[in-house]
């Protein structure tokens, strides 16, 4: 390794200076390993679906503010199918689920979102969500 780093030394400083004491300051590692996949296991899900907790004001650019479903994501059983405009509410996220849009709860508990072409919902969706929301 002493004269490896003399070489090293010579080729990038143009000296080679056999004689002197060497410290090494800085050690790099590089290590890999493979791991075991985790398994996947579905979470614990309610087997019906509870009505929203309650509702909250939120803004939509198709259908300005209003009050929207809220949701507790823990307590929404697989296959639930939520459509848009509303709030679902995990304790380190809040999903959003546009109008004319859907999140479905799948059997790990993730949501999968179901968008419009257009990403947002159409108009005459995001109205007749509105008006049922007036109701």
């Amino acid at each position: 390794m002493e004269e490896a780093f003399h070489a090293t030394h010579e080729r990038i400083f143009a000296v080679r200076e056999p004689g002197q004491y060497l410290e090494c300051l800085l050690w790099k590692a590089r290590a890999t390993a493979v791991l075991e996949k985790p398994e996947l296991r579905a979470r614990e899900l309610p087997e019906r679906l509870l009505e929203p907790e309650t509702t909250a004001d939120a803004y939509f650019k198709d259908i300005g503010l209003g009050p929207v479903p809220r949701y507790d994501g823990a307590s929404l059983p697989a296959g639930t199918r939520i459509e848009g405009p509303a709030v679902i509410r995990e304790p380190t996220t809040t999903v959003v689920v546009y109008p004319g849009s859907a999140a479905v709860v799948t059997r790990l508990g993730n949501y999968l979102l179901e968008l419009t072409q257009d990403g947002a919902g159409s108009v005459a969706a995001a109205a007749a969500a509105a008006e049922a929301l007036a109701r």
